[in-house]
């Protein structure tokens, strides 16, 4: 069984990306949070 190397990319890059938007997400909640 093999996976194809596409699939592999882009599930890595979507990993990538969530782990962006999830970062700029709690910077904004710690921004908002902050007196």
């Amino acid at each position: 069984f093999q996976i194809p190397k596409g699939y592999l990319y882009f599930a890595m890059a979507f990993s990538v990306g969530v782990e962006l938007i999830n970062t700029r997400v709690r910077r904004r909640l710690d921004e908002r949070g902050k007196p």
